[in-house]
């Protein structure tokens, strides 16, 4: 299928893509509007090609950085006519975000000059170990997938996994954490060996056992999940959220049929049709939240932006970027045998494809980065980078530009959010130096932030009703500024513009006092709810805010749900 390449590692960008000369930029906003960007930084990653993939490390049982690093991925950029170099492939490069101008640290991962991490999957394990599975076989002609499985602990740095090869080759595959007790069960799905085509099958690894299932047919089931004799077909890195009722949904790129999944009992998954999206979107990007309502716990799915087709009707070479698309759509309360449809959101400032979408601690989201249409849908129009963000106020359903970066970022680049509150913009296609930015959003700037005095560095699941809790103590910045949001954000792991595991679960507040309004007047003690479960909040590691009546975050502090 033709409207796939330009979603290939290979093909980077149409043409008209490697040709943005101007961006358009935004006047200078203050602040506590607009926010604030520092940098550009260029930490010395002296590898050709790109920063592809990114993953925020948080703590882990065996060691590792209290405070977090970021890993970004670096390799040689691979097409048919390079030569092999095994020294500029599989690079890791960590990071420290609070010193940017510090010397990177490189961690080469070991290459068997068949196995690389470029175009792989990947997900942060329940005890903080990093997982990479797929990516390209550089043993073929052109671009294969690989069976490779990595991973990577403080205590033994980066390991081929041999035990899991049962693992397809697999290019552009998603892997999620599955809601278990244990968390060691993970759904990979994606290309399977030959990066141009659908892939129809899915695996489930085992990390405790270190297993890898066999095959699955990717079977669509009908309304009672039975099987039929229809394939589901998903293409790219498949946009695929755990939901709270305990059940796998691809919402996406490509195709406007979206599915869920039924557990099958072989303990696979048969794919029931959900409802069809408006539109397909290619290079846009999906979201996870699980918010707390008076009503109880609502769950959500945002699809953002894109390409509503890459080759159109009659269309010719680039033409592809006349379908970029400013709209987003919204499924609540997705689930097997639902109701739940999708529905028209309030449409971007600007169409963008290639963006990134990062979840803040007060349950919004920020768009950075990417490539739009300016003009009418035909040569005469032109293509300018996106520099310009925007920020989504989900309570009031209405977009805001914020202060523009200094530099385009658009196919392969980076976003993801920092404990601080801080969103960190990297790489892309537009950016062959591999530079970093630091966006510091407006609630940074709207008074003081509040501070987590003493948290619980592990959490468990409510067990019953009435729901268990947990103590939360918190300085307040103002007195008039209480704490009003306690969310859960799982650390990124995020490449093409989708974070895989990443969600947003806002734990409800049950009561608050304050513990000595003589001596400690600001200090407050939250009784906070568990978790409802571990299809809501997937067991592992994760960041803890403290959100203020005027969306100011503290900052996050790691937990671990066990």
């Amino acid at each position: 299928m033709l409207r796939s390449l330009a979603f290939l590692c290979f093909a980077a960008v149409p043409a008209l893509a490697q040709t943005v000369l101007q961006p358009l930029r935004a006047s200078e906003l203050v602040p506590s509007v607009g926010g604030k960007w520092a940098g550009p930084f260029w930490p010395p990653i002296a590898a050709s090609g790109e920063l592809t993939h990114a993953l925020y490390v948080p703590p882990n049982d065996a060691g590792g950085s209290p405070v977090g690093q970021v890993f970004f991925v670096a390799n040689q950029y691979r097409n048919c006519n390079v030569t092999f170099d095994p020294n500029a492939h599989s690079l890791v490069w960590a990071w420290d975000p609070a010193n940017p101008n510090a010397i990177a640290s490189l961690q080469h991962v070991p290459n068997t000059q068949r196995e690389e991490l470029w175009c792989s999957g990947h997900a942060i394990a329940p005890n903080g170990d990093l997982w990479s599975f797929g990516g390209t076989d550089l043993t073929q002609p052109c671009y294969f997938g690989s069976s490779g499985v990595f991973r990577w602990s403080p205590a033994s740095a980066w390991q081929a996994v041999g035990s899991l090869d049962p693992l397809a080759p697999r290019w552009y595959p998603c892997a999620i954490e599955m809601g278990t007790p244990t968390g060691s069960q993970f759904l990979v799905l994606g290309h399977e060996q030959r990066p141009i085509g659908p892939e129809e099958t899915h695996q489930i690894l085992d990390l405790a056992s270190g297993t890898a299932s066999p095959l699955f047919f990717n079977i669509v089931a009908d309304a009672a999940c039975q099987p039929g004799a229809a394939r589901a077909r998903f293409m790219g890195y498949p946009w695929t959220h755990w939901l709270a009722a305990g059940a796998p949904f691809v919402s996406g790129p490509l195709e406007t049929e979206k599915y869920y999944g039924c557990a099958a009992p072989n303990g696979s998954f048969r794919w029931q049709r959900a409802p069809s999206a408006a539109r397909m979107r290619e290079a846009g990007n999906s979201l996870h939240f699980l918010d707390w309502l008076p009503s109880g716990r609502e769950e959500s799915i945002y699809l953002i932006g894109g390409l509503s087709s890459f080759l159109g009707p009659g269309a010719k070479s680039g033409a592809a970027d006349w379908y970029v698309l400013d709209s987003m759509e919204s499924i609540r309360a997705p689930a097997p045998n639902s109701s739940a449809n999708w529905q028209n959101e309030p449409s971007l400032r600007f169409n963008r494809r290639h963006a990134v979408s990062v979840q803040t601690p007060d349950g919004d989201f920020i768009v950075v980065g990417g490539i739009g249409w300016t003009g009418p849908s035909n040569p005469g129009g032109s293509m300018v980078a996106r520099t310009t963000p925007e920020h989504y106020d989900r309570a009031h359903a209405r977009w805001t530009s914020l202060n523009p970066q200094a530099v385009p970022r658009s196919y392969h680049s980076l976003a993801l959010l920092l404990r601080d509150g801080r969103i960190l913009s990297a790489g892309g296609v537009l950016d062959p130096g591999h530079s970093v930015e630091i966006f510091s959003p407006p609630y940074l700037f709207r008074g003081p932030r509040p501070t987590v005095v003493t948290a619980p560095s592990a959490l468990g699941y409510c067990n019953g009703a009435p729901c268990g809790s947990f103590t939360l103590t918190v300085d307040l910045g103002a007195a008039d500024d209480p704490v009003q949001k306690v969310s859960l954000l799982r650390p990124a792991s995020v490449t093409h513009g989708f974070d895989q595991n990443q969600r947003f679960v806002e734990l409800p507040i049950q009561a608050s006092s304050q513990p000595d309004p003589v001596n400690l007047p600001l200090r407050w003690d939250l009784q906070v709810a568990l978790p409802d479960d571990w299809n809501v909040a997937p067991p592992g590691w994760y960041l803890l805010f403290a959100v203020s009546r005027l969306g100011i975050p503290a900052i996050g502090e790691y937990v671990r749900i066990r």
